[in-house]
């Protein structure tokens, strides 16, 4: 499923929103789109469980952080999860930096990420 000509596909694996950044995203609209639509996606569900897909992303901006951490909010509000994955290493870098990887659940692989939410 793809949002709004948005930058990334949505894939529902055994109930989980699988959703799989195709690049980075560092264009101001972009990031407003990016964040309505995967708000919208949570909005749609009682429960959202979400993994975020980052393997294509070789750079990250505060932007885009803020996006992931509102996200987060807005799915723990719903009593829903959210995980991320395939964090290549400069990104990852970011998450330590920040200490956002002290409050993000952070797995190494897809496989790993839902396996989490089972």
């Amino acid at each position: 499923m793809k949002y709004s000509d948005q930058p990334f596909d949505i894939h529902v694996i055994d109930g989980v929103n699988v959703v799989e950044f195709h690049d980075d995203i560092t264009d101001p609209f972009d990031l407003e789109r990016t964040n309505q639509d995967l708000h919208t996606m949570v909005e749609s569900e009682e429960r959202p469980l979400i993994v975020l897909d980052l393997r294509n992303v070789a750079s990250i901006n505060s932007k885009l952080l803020g996006v992931i951490m509102g996200l987060d909010v807005k799915v723990l509000r719903k009593k829903g999860r959210l995980q991320l994955c395939a964090i290549q290493p400069q990104v990852q870098e970011v998450f330590d930096l920040t200490r956002l990887r002290d409050i993000l659940s952070i797995h190494k692989t897809r496989e790993a990420a839902l396996a989490a939410l089972r």
